[in-house]
């Protein structure tokens, strides 16, 4: 449904003011309104029968100026969530100029990106002349990268009613400049482009998603829609629990519980963090809750001990276990030697994380291993990294390291047949099986950070209840 100027500011005005306008006619709203806006250099066309005094006062909009705008300009500029009228007024513009950028904003029309069109030539192809398409492109650069347009991108003309397109019925235009903005170029009346930076509102949702093993960790979660980052902060979170490489089987089932963030069209901005997972593997269930301590978020089984142990067994995302701890027949020296390590295949520049909190000991060259990172942890334990392809930023002797920080990047470097990560941990300067060290130094949540945990448990408890009743299991979450 299209409405007039006058019957939307007296809605707007009916909803703000419901005390007046319960006690004064329509004639009256009329006369109020017009007294009121005369100030700004408009009103609306009345009557002489119902202006009265006010006939001598020439109208900036006449009767066949009254122009219908759409309810919602959403709805014709996909987006663009603000009022036409607050826009008019941060444009600065009145009378005829606010009308006519009201049938502008009414009738905005799509402009596609053609293959290597810069935004220049869009509006010389549509009959914009050179100069003033310049001068919008150069009016706009501060706010948009105009090199950033791509074929099949969309730009939204505003064009007044008059034939043709041409100098005198171009306003502007508004480009989507990403997920979470607009950027709005309009012709003010001194004929100079102003560009508005237009936000656009953006929501958080939960989604439950539920990804059960059918080939691998990375394939089932595509198929359930499980975004890549969430995947990987999945695989880091549950790394001290879980060998990823070995543990995980077909039929078993991982059911997560993270933060979409949405603009206002329902497109995904972002994704926020995981927020709980549980997961069954070889018929056991685990549930761990993500709950920030006061010191850092940390996930925390349902006893309130921390997840997170003093090291990973896997410092590396989606690798493949390539060689085992023990004896083995050497692929490069061509005889049997005790391998002291394990090695996970991966491409050449896959990030390598430092396994637990520590110091590292070494940086550099070293033997058969190539690019080499040591480091020192608390516990008599040490961890080490081999052929690797280069170093992390600030990764020298002496640095402070966290776990799960990137250390360093998978290569070939040293004696080596292919790119992979060789991984040792040494308990008391003795090098052990990585794969069967069961670290120590959990924490566990106590007094009143128990209460808190076990309280935000129960809160998540009802809503999870609550996720499984919807469809797709989102849950909007309060702005």
């Amino acid at each position: 449904m299209k409405l007039t100027i006058m019957q939307i500011h007296l809605t707007a005005f009916a909803k703000n003011f419901p005390f007046l306008s319960a006690s004064l006619s329509l004639r009256q709203l009329k006369l109020f309104l017009c007294l009121i806006v005369i100030g700004a250099g408009f009103c609306w066309p009345l009557s002489s029968a119902q202006a009265n005094g006010l006939s001598g006062l020439e109208p900036a909009v006449t009767r066949s100026q009254q122009i219908p705008v759409a309810t919602n300009p959403a709805e014709v500029i996909p987006g663009l969530n603000k009022s036409p009228f607050t826009l008019a007024q941060q444009i600065g513009l009145s009378g005829s100029q606010f009308a006519e950028f009201l049938t502008a904003l009414d009738s905005a029309k799509p402009l596609t990106a053609k293959r290597g069109e810069s935004l220049s030539d869009m509006l010389q192809r549509v009959g914009v002349d050179r100069s003033t398409s310049r001068e919008l492109v150069s009016s706009i650069s501060k706010s948009y990268n105009v090199k950033n347009l791509r074929a099949g991108q969309q730009v939204h003309l505003l064009m007044t009613p008059s034939a043709g397109p041409n100098k005198g019925n171009f306003m502007g235009l508004l480009i989507p400049a990403s997920l979470e903005r607009n950027v709005m170029v309009v012709r003010q009346p001194d004929e100079q482009f102003q560009v508005l930076d237009l936000k656009r509102p953006v929501s958080r949702n939960l989604r439950l998603a539920t990804i059960t093993i059918n080939d691998s960790l990375y394939e089932d979660g595509a198929e359930a829609k499980v975004p890549a980052n969430i995947l990987n902060e999945l695989v880091k979170t549950l790394s001290y629990d879980i060998d990823f490489q070995r543990d995980i089987h077909e039929g078993d089932r991982f059911d997560l519980l993270y933060e979409e963030q949405v603009n206002d069209e329902g497109r995904l901005v972002r994704n926020g963090g995981l927020q709980y997972v549980s997961y069954t593997i070889d018929g056991e269930t685990k549930r761990v809750y993500r709950f920030n301590d006061g010191d850092r978020a940390e996930f925390y089984l349902e006893n309130g001990e921390a997840l997170r142990r003093s090291l990973m067994r896997t410092p590396i995302d989606g690798a493949r276990l390539s060689s085992g701890y023990g004896m083995r027949f050497h692929p490069v020296l061509g005889y049997s030697r005790m391998h002291r390590g394990v090695d996970f295949a991966a491409p050449v520049g896959t990030p390598i994380y430092a396994a637990g909190d520590g110091t590292v000991a070494y940086a550099g060259r070293f033997s058969g291993y190539g690019n080499y990172v040591k480091i020192k942890h608390d516990n008599n334990y040490q961890t080490a990294y081999g052929h690797m392809k280069g170093f992390a930023n600030n990764i020298r002797v002496g640095a402070k390291v966290r776990q799960g920080q990137v250390i360093g990047y998978v290569g070939r470097t040293g004696i080596a047949t292919g790119p992979h990560l060789h991984y040792e941990i040494y308990v008391k300067n003795e090098q052990v099986n990585p794969l069967s060290v069961k670290a120590v130094g959990n924490a566990k949540l106590s007094g009143n950070k128990l209460t808190l945990f076990r309280g935000q448990q129960k809160d998540l408890t009802r809503t999870l209840a609550e996720l499984k009743k919807l469809p797709g299991q989102r849950l909007a979450l309060a702005k």
